[in-house]
Order: structure tokens, then sequence, then C-alpha cells
């Protein structure tokens, strides 16, 4: 599986390197998790450390299988563009801090008071601003819509619920700071306290 990933991410960031509106595109793109702000977060930590498991994979075998090699390959080629991809984004990140701090009180409201932007240094700004939506209120859902077909009924629900906003730093996300951490090699789990001492 990390091998086909690592294809797939190399073939788009050679895409994103040769047109800068598709970089712009995948870059406004939300992140796909929580530990992160914006999508193109988790290219480079990932590639770091699947060569780094890699290269420990390898110094444990007497031989290097050609899908090591490749993959050694695919990912050297990624990180050898992170600093073309860093200076394509520079421009696009400064224009997200900008709006941030330009923020009022009445677009997103509270976003300064759950915001850790400016407080905690490694936190990931971004723009608009990533909401957390928790548990729903039923008590307040109202029917929008109803459409009866011949195998189902669908029913459009409108339902209030709780949210708040994101605060990633990359591993964690400060919004919720319980949740934990997972080793993917070896899964296991650490605490967001447990990686602030360390």
């Amino acid at each position: 599986m990390d091998s086909q990933c690592v294809v797939g991410l190399k073939t788009l960031v050679d895409m994103m390197i040769e047109d800068e509106v598709i970089a712009k595109y995948v870059f406004s793109q939300p992140a796909p998790s929580l530990q992160f702000g914006r999508y193109t977060d988790w290219f480079f930590p990932y590639a770091e450390a699947l060569r780094a498991q890699t290269l420990n994979q390898v110094k444990n075998t007497t031989t290097l299988l050609e899908y090591h090699k490749s993959r050694l390959e695919c990912l050297e080629s990624i990180l050898d563009k992170r600093e073309a991809l860093d200076a394509m984004f520079a421009p696009l990140i400064e224009e997200q801090k900008v709006k941030i701090e330009a923020l009022g009180e009445g677009s997103f409201e509270g976003y300064s008071n759950q915001s850790l932007y400016n407080q905690v240094a490694d936190v990931i700004p971004t723009y608009p601003p990533a909401y957390i939506v928790g548990p729903t209120i039923f008590e307040s859902s109202r029917v929008i819509m109803t459409k009866d077909t011949e195998f189902a009924t669908v029913i459009l629900e409108e339902v209030s619920c709780e949210f708040m906003y994101s605060n990633p730093n990359g591993m964690f996300n400060l919004s919720v700071p319980e949740k934990m951490w997972r080793n993917t090699s070896n899964y296991q789990q650490m605490s967001y306290q447990s990686w602030k001492i360390a």
C-alpha cells in the first residue's frame, strides 16, 4: 500500500511543480485528518517517515529488493521537490495568515476565543478556519425535503450540532488533545502530553 501511495504522491507532486493552478488547488483542499491544516501538510512528513522506515528495513535484510529500491527512488524524488513546493506555498500561506489576522467577529463567530494560532507556535493556521464538528442535537432537527423512490425514501434533515475550530500541529490537534497519535509502523500510541514532555 505504501509503495502505491508513494507513486501516486510522486505523480501529484510532479504535477504541482509543473502547474501552479494544480498546486494552488491541491493546497486549498481540506486536510485528510485532524492532524493537519491543509491537504499538502502530510506530504513531506509522510515521505520522511517512510524513507526512514524503508532504510531501516533494508538495513535488516541482506539484499536490497526491487520494491525497496523503487520506493526509495520515489521518496527521494518527492523530498527533492520540497524546496520548490515550499517556495510555491509560501505566498499562499502568507495570504492565509493575512486573512486570518483580518477576521472580524462577524465572520467566523468565536474564532478568536478558540484559535490557538497566536498562542502556540506549532499550530498550523489556515483560511478559511477549519471546523471540528461534534455531536448533533437531534431535538432541533428540521426536515427540509422528503423524496420517495421505488427502492428508498430519502429524507434531507437539518440538525444543529456542536463545533469548534481546529488547531492542528501536524501530529495532534490541540482542540482535541485527548486524541492519541498512533505510530503507523508499530501501532504504539502517544498522548500530546507525553509528546510534549519528550
